[in-house]
């Protein structure tokens, strides 16, 4: 229909605490270079998508995970601050490349006592990477949230 924006569902990836992508403890994300987004300081293990979409990549040392939604937005999945450095020790991957992923889909298991031991932060961070796509992004507040939880939806121009 005209005039009809098109929309996406946004959820929380885990259980745990949410907060603005500028309360970030890393000044790309926390600056937005990256794009718009936030982060989840965890409760638990379990990394799930952030929204409906495919697999794009996966990096060769586990702490990020991308997706691209029906619209094409990007997204990353980024576990933990400067946990590049661990080699993707901490980090059980249960996606593939090319796969179709939703609220449901587990992304994957991050140990996060191995990150803290390491002295590292284990906030997950989502980010929009190509937010010329986007006419609106939900306002984050802090607050406590479950994994799939409902934040708000992505706006596209």
């Amino acid at each position: 229909m005209w005039g009809m924006k098109k929309k996406q569902k946004l959820f929380a990836v885990s259980n745990g605490t949410i907060i603005p992508i500028t309360q970030v403890k890393d000044e790309v994300f926390a600056q937005k270079m990256l794009g718009e987004g936030y982060g989840i300081i965890p409760s638990d293990n379990a990394v799930f998508a952030p929204i409906s979409g495919i697999i794009t990549s996966i990096f060769p040392t586990k702490h990020a995970i991308s997706i691209i939604s029906k619209f094409g937005l990007e997204v990353i999945v980024h576990l933990g601050i400067d946990t590049v450095e661990l080699n993707g020790k901490p980090f059980n991957i249960k996606v593939k490349v090319g796969a179709e992923v939703n609220k449901t889909t587990q992304l994957a298991a991050m140990n996060r006592q191995m990150i803290i031991q390491k002295q590292k932060d284990p906030t997950i961070v989502i980010a929009f990477t190509n937010m010329k796509i986007l006419t609106k992004v939900p306002e984050i507040t802090k607050a406590s949230v479950k994994h799939g939880q409902f934040i708000g939806n992505l706006f596209y121009r």
